[in-house]
């Protein structure tokens, strides 16, 4: 079973680690997110901030967590207009986990945070062809 949830100070290895061994694939869409995640410390520092605007309901970071409990992706809810009830969704899944069908169970739960628990009407995701 995949579930999501707000990434955590206990996610910091986890993130770090997921984001160094994924970096190739991600270099050119999530370039911000290699940054947050280059050390575990400022993994850490990063996890604080993301804690500190999904209090103030700008930006939702997400784990995606396997059956076992492990970190397998991350889910962003950013961009978020209140004015007009919208978001953007990105995602990325670890590359031994793509084709399992992961990061679509993930992505309808973060949609359903979306519309249920923020009360957004829309969400988009930019995709690259």
């Amino acid at each position: 079973m995949i579930t999501i949830r707000p990434i955590s100070m206990e996610d910091r290895e986890h993130f770090h680690q997921l984001v160094q061994n994924n970096k190739e694939r991600l270099v050119d869409y999530f370039p911000i997110t290699i940054e947050k995640a280059a050390t575990p410390e400022i993994a850490a520092d990063s996890i604080k901030m993301y804690s500190i605007l999904a209090g103030k309901k700008e930006l939702y970071v997400m784990t995606i967590n396997n059956e076992l409990n492990k970190v397998i992706g991350l889910i962003f809810l950013k961009n978020i207009d209140t004015k007009t009830s919208k978001c953007e969704i990105a995602y990325f899944i670890d590359k031994n986990e793509e084709g399992k069908g992961h990061t679509s169970m993930a992505v309808n739960q973060a949609l359903q945070t979306a519309f249920n628990d923020l009360g957004l009407n829309k969400v988009y995701c930019r995709v690259d062809p």
